[in-house]
């Protein structure tokens, strides 16, 4: 049977479309012939953009494709991908796969991280561990409901800070104020023109205390001196004394030693009298520790509270002083 030249033509078309056909659908579905090819799982939560079909990237390049894209028959809620790589690829133990995209318009393909080199390789078949990757979509969530946070806290911030912390802010300041002016006040009364007379009159008395005192010291020291004086001067008459008279000496120590028995006679007598009188002594004694414990109390409060000595209690009341008896009233 012979055939037309047309038909050659049209059956020639025919062929031709059906082989570019087969090509284009071999690309598509990732089908590579005459290639060897490895297939692994993952499984993600979430996997926008990855179909059957879609890239699959080992560090960047090109390995293979995604063939089958289902639920977990393991748990339903994360979606299982099937992956067909080229064989010998060196997937790592501690390699993840994520979902990446090329920029933020372009379109979306399975990335391999490439893992560290001393991890051994993954055996084919396995799955492999993934990690998710937070898309534009949730980061611009994750940012509209850390605005709407901000803005609450704002409007709290508003409320009770801005209001009530404020308002008690002022009353405290007020408070404190009114103390500071009450001291200023108190200060004032302290040092107001007649206290500060009665200070300078205070002071003067003292001042001619110190002075008369002085010259009683002066005079002490000087007896001292002429005591001393008096007494290197006994100690060479004696030394002289001694020399001369060392045999009338042993009669000396004699009547010094006859003066200590009767000085013992002596303390033994008072002694008795102090056994005899010792509920007195013992109530004056009490009296002299109840007037010195009186006397440290009262220097004690005058070194602490020395605004004691112008008036009795801490709200200061202007005194009169007395210029002729001298003292305040």
């Amino acid at each position: 049977m012979a055939y037309r030249a047309d038909e050659v033509k049209v059956g020639l078309v025919i062929v031709v479309s059906l082989v570019i056909l087969a090509g284009f659908v071999i690309s598509i579905l990732g089908v590579n012939l005459g290639r060897p090819v490895d297939t692994y799982t993952t499984e993600l939560r979430f996997a926008g953009g990855i179909e059957s079909g879609t890239v699959v990237r080992y560090g960047g390049m090109q390995v293979g494709k995604v063939t089958a894209v289902e639920v977990s028959p393991v748990d339903d809620t994360r979606i299982r991908l099937t992956l067909r790589v080229g064989k010998g690829l060196a997937i790592k133990t501690d390699s993840k796969v994520f979902v990446n995209a090329i920029g933020f318009l372009g379109d979306y393909y399975l990335e391999i991280a490439t893992g560290s080199p001393e991890s051994p390789n993954l055996i084919p078949g396995s799955m492999i561990d993934s990690m998710e990757i937070a898309g534009i979509n949730e980061m611009l969530a994750s940012a509209q409901s850390a605005i709407q946070k901000v803005d609450a806290a704002m409007v709290i911030l508003n409320e009770r800070i801005l209001t009530e912390d404020l308002a008690k802010f002022r009353d405290r300041v007020e408070k404190i104020t009114d103390k500071i002016m009450q001291l200023l006040t108190d200060v004032d009364l302290v040092f107001s023109e007649e206290n500060r007379e009665n200070i300078s009159a205070t002071l003067s008395q003292a001042r001619e205390l110190v002075q008369e005192n002085r010259t009683d010291l002066r005079d002490t020291i000087g007896n001292l001196r002429s005591t001393s004086e008096n007494l290197a001067s006994l100690a060479s008459t004696l030394d002289g004394i001694a020399d001369e008279n060392r045999d009338d000496i042993g009669l000396l120590i004699d009547e010094i030693r006859q003066t200590v028995a009767e000085a013992r006679s002596t303390a033994e007598t008072i002694d008795r009298l102090i056994t005899e009188n010792e509920t007195d002594i013992n109530v004056t004694i009490d009296n002299l520790r109840a007037t010195t414990a009186n006397t440290r109390d009262f220097s004690e409060t005058i070194a602490d509270e020395p605004w004691r000595i112008l008036w009795r209690s801490r709200q200061p009341e202007k005194m009169e002083f007395d210029r002729e008896g001298g003292r305040a009233r």
